[in-house]
């Protein structure tokens, strides 16, 4: 990528406006740790995303802002949401459910939809409250009704 293109692609840090420097590395980790995952060299996803391997390893050790044309070309090769680059795992809801549900397989992950459609419909109760209350009242009458 030419000089004139790299200042007009990217907001080095330091320079014009000042981009948060917490985002900047957690971006900066996940498409490092993303691209390893991946078992792609430097080389490899900048080519891939059409940036310079010089400007990748900017992007992965913190030093530059990447464009969001940059974030989505990134996420595409890396099979990820851009959001999914800005937001730790270990902080995100997403990430956990996801972890948690990584192993599931078509019919079970099927199962979780529904029930999570239902859950947002109002179609469910939460589960602290789905049978326990009455299962309980019956032990404590029962109880009752020994002493």
């Amino acid at each position: 990528m030419a000089d004139s293109n790299l200042k007009h692609n990217l907001a080095i840090v330091g320079k014009g406006r000042k981009p948060n420097a917490d985002a900047l590395k957690i971006a900066a980790r996940r498409v490092g740790a993303l691209r390893r995952q991946h078992e792609l060299s430097q080389r490899q996803l900048a080519r891939d995303c059409g940036v310079s391997s010089g400007h990748l390893s900017l992007i992965e050790r913190g030093m530059v802002l990447p464009t969001v044309g940059t974030l989505e070309a990134i996420a595409a090769r890396l099979d990820v949401e851009v959001v999914d680059l800005l937001i730790a795992p270990e902080d995100s809801l997403r990430h956990r459910i996801i972890a948690t549900t990584g192993h599931l397989d078509a019919d079970q992950l099927e199962a979780v939809d529904r029930f999570l459609a239902d859950l947002y419909d109002g179609n469910l109760t939460p589960p602290a409250s789905r049978g326990r209350r009455t299962t309980r009242r019956k032990r404590r009458s029962k109880t009752r009704r020994k002493a």
